[in-house]
């Protein structure tokens, strides 16, 4: 997904976070009105009619999802490839920030991530327990809030290579946990 697209979806995010949801409690509701379409005579700006809606909020419940993990799939069928953060906004990685997801069901069985950012060192790290299934690829995208090139990645202590400036990381499957560390 370029560029572009990531923002586009973070606009729909947070589109759908302050005006697809009723105030306060965050319940999808049928439909989501726009500015000047109940306001013209005074009306109230917000989320409107049937609440709740499951529909409406399963939706929210997936774009969250896949900002945290978007698994791959043609034909409706998946292709092995794993997308790690890849729509986080770039604040969840700034200074002292920690994202944490456990047993995260995936195609290939549950899986679990934390992530750290400490940009006073100019590192974000990651710990990963990849699903124990037959994936075969995980990307994972480390967002810097400044969007700083990424200098240097090391997985599992050793010098790594298969990474692009922009920040995502391209793991092939191996077993057991995976450590990065990201150097800006």
């Amino acid at each position: 997904m370029r560029q572009g697209k990531i923002n586009d979806f973070l606009i729909g995010l947070y589109s759908k976070l302050a005006f697809g949801m009723s105030q306060y409690v965050y319940v999808g509701s049928e439909g989501s009105p726009f500015i000047r379409y109940n306001t013209e005579q005074g009306g109230y700006v917000g989320a409107d009619y049937s609440l709740p809606n499951s529909a409406a909020n399963s939706d929210m419940l997936l774009m969250l999802r896949n900002a945290l993990v978007l698994e791959e799939l043609k034909a409706n069928t998946e292709t092995g490839k794993l997308f790690l953060l890849k729509g986080a906004p770039r604040a969840w990685f700034q200074a002292g920030n920690h994202i944490a997801v456990r047993r995260l069901p995936t195609y290939f069985g549950d899986m679990s991530y934390s992530i750290d950012s400490r940009l006073s060192d100019r590192t974000i790290t990651a710990s990963i327990t990849p699903p124990p299934g037959n994936w075969q690829a995980i990307d994972v995208s480390f967002r810097h809030p400044d969007s700083s090139p990424v200098r240097r990645v090391t997985v599992n202590g050793a010098d790594f290579s298969a990474f692009d400036p922009n920040g995502t990381v391209h793991l092939k499957h191996s077993p057991g946990p995976i450590s990065i560390q990201v150097s800006y």
